[in-house]
């Protein structure tokens, strides 16, 4: 079972797309629904992304 770190976050288990251009991973968690996240590279963690 895939937990959530903190509560909206993706786990960070979880896979997303690596943008080439910037080299950062980005998710769009839950998947449809607008929020999207790119992952700390040093702690692994999903953190908000605003556009």
């Amino acid at each position: 079972m895939l937990r959530s770190t903190y509560a909206g976050h993706p786990p960070m288990e979880m896979k997303g797309e690596l943008n080439e251009s910037d080299g950062h991973e980005y998710l769009e968690y839950p998947t449809g629904s607008g929020a999207w996240f790119y992952r700390v590279h040093s702690t692994e963690e999903w953190v908000s992304w605003t556009q």
